[in-house]
């Protein structure tokens, strides 16, 4: 059997560029220089030299690689804030966002779920520190519920947790059946002293309060109108 010829270390080198040039190792420019300082090398270890100040697989290797997907980007977080009073969601159809956060630092926080559109999937952020929060769930929803209440009370689709430090983490499925996946929607409640509730619900809830309070409004505004035009037609006769 005819012996391969044994490769000197001018072209052990010469080759060894050339194979890092193919694998994308090396730019044309660098596999050129390379090429030529070897050509005229007199001793291994100049080959040795030229070759060691080359990139080597190991140290480019990353360089090469296919970069990784970039993760999605995170969702804008749409804020609702307050101060003292009522933050309510009740009356008229609204979007929730993938990423909602509603914040009162002193009152009520009422949002009817039923009446919004919402995605897939979502997360929904509700802090009142000192007052309640509740919330109305479709029951078409698969809802993660992360409650905490430092001092006052949780109450969760039947389950409740009463006193000090009163935490609630629990999965409700939907609890209609269809064909296509529920959205999914992630509540996250807090409160330092106060309550805080979510709700299932077949469809809009009205709260009769809020009906008695908006028509008492309507009723009122009406009732100064007619007021100050019935002053305005007295000083007009008088003149």
């Amino acid at each position: 059997m005819q012996q391969q010829p044994v490769l000197t270390a001018q072209q052990q080198a010469i080759q060894l560029v050339r194979t890092r040039y193919e694998q994308g190792i090396l730019t044309f420019e660098q596999f050129e220089y390379a090429l030529n300082a070897l050509i005229v090398a007199q001793t291994p270890e100049e080959c040795q030299t030229i070759v060691a100040e080359l990139p080597s697989t190991t140290a480019t290797s990353v360089l090469h690689r296919p970069e990784p997907p970039s993760a999605p980007a995170a969702a804008p977080i749409q804020r609702i804030v307050g101060t003292i009073g009522e933050l309510k969601r009740m009356r008229r159809p609204w979007r929730l966002e993938p990423h909602t956060s509603f914040r009162l630092w002193v009152g009520e926080i009422k949002l009817d779920l039923s009446l919004a559109t919402l995605p897939p999937d979502s997360v929904l952020e509700v802090f009142v520190p000192v007052g309640e929060a509740v919330i109305y769930v479709p029951r078409e929803v698969h809802v993660t519920v992360r409650a905490f209440s430092l001092i006052g009370e949780t109450q969760v689709m039947g389950e409740e947790r009463n006193g000090i430090f009163a935490r609630l983490n629990e999965e409700f499925p939907s609890e209609i059946p269809s064909a296509s996946p529920a959205p999914h929607l992630e509540i996250r409640l807090k409160t330092i002293m106060g309550s805080v509730k979510v709700i299932r619900v077949n469809g809009p809830v009205i709260a009769l309060k809020d009906v008695i309070k908006e028509a008492a409004g309507q009723v009122l505004l009406a009732t100064l109108d007619a007021f100050k035009q019935n002053r305005g037609n007295k000083g007009s006769s008088q003149r």
